[in-house]
């Protein structure tokens, strides 16, 4: 009886040792095989891409088997992308793409930087409604360039000195590709400020601004009893 367990014990040992060569070899073939390579690159970053429903990480090279995949594109709020590829044997294919919003526009873009920067590496040199956007937010964001822009001079007819500030304001809520700041330092100057960002050649709407009264000066006043 003793020696039947024993046996029994062996060969199920021997049994589970196979088991597992069988499972390396069959990895280790289903590795070598996948000789065809995938590269990812999806605008917004949070997009979920699947093939044959399958989910890949985005902005990432992944092997693959070769053969035929459907693609599919998603994301809340946005449009979805499908489309068919094939992989060859010992090939390169790129999914770069990205999507629209719910509307078929680029508008998401315009507060959401990083991705719109992603968006700039996988458009295609004849996707001319993605270029007219990156040319409008390439402009949009070259307004970083100049500030901060200080203003600080008398009227026309020296009756009145103006000063105040246009920077970037880097609050981890804004909601636009870049929000400024007004720092009016002599008061009643948020209109003039406006004005020379439109004179500046921007448009207002492209950008999420505050505006702060900053006296130059504040008039200390001591009580004696």
């Amino acid at each position: 009886m003793l020696n039947f367990i024993r046996q029994h014990k062996i060969a199920t040992i021997i049994t589970f040792n196979l088991v597992v060569v069988v499972i390396v070899v069959i990895a280790i073939i289903i590795h070598f095989a996948k000789t065809a390579v995938v590269d990812i690159l999806v605008a917004p970053k949070d997009a979920v891409v699947t093939l044959n429903g399958r989910r890949y990480d985005n902005q990432k090279q992944h092997d693959l088997l070769p053969g035929n995949y459907h693609v599919k594109i998603t994301m809340d709020n946005m449009q979805t992308k499908e489309y068919d590829i094939t992989l060859e044997k010992n090939g390169f294919a790129k999914i770069w793409d990205y999507l629209l919003d719910v509307n078929g526009s680029y508008e998401y873009y315009f507060s959401h930087p990083e991705d719109a920067n992603i968006l700039t590496e996988v458009a295609l040199d004849d996707d001319e409604a993605a270029k007219a956007f990156i040319t409008k937010y390439e402009k949009v964001i070259s307004i970083i360039d100049i500030l901060p822009f200080d203003y600080d001079a008398y009227t026309d007819d020296f009756s009145e000195y103006v000063q105040y500030s246009i920077q970037q304001d880097l609050r981890d809520d804004c909601d636009k590709a870049v929000c400024l700041i007004i720092e009016d330092n002599t008061g009643g100057n948020e209109q003039t400020a406006k004005n020379k960002i439109k004179e500046l050649g921007y448009d207002l709407d492209n950008y999420s601004i505050t505006y702060e009264y900053v006296p130059l000066y504040t008039a200390e006043i001591n009580s004696h009893e």
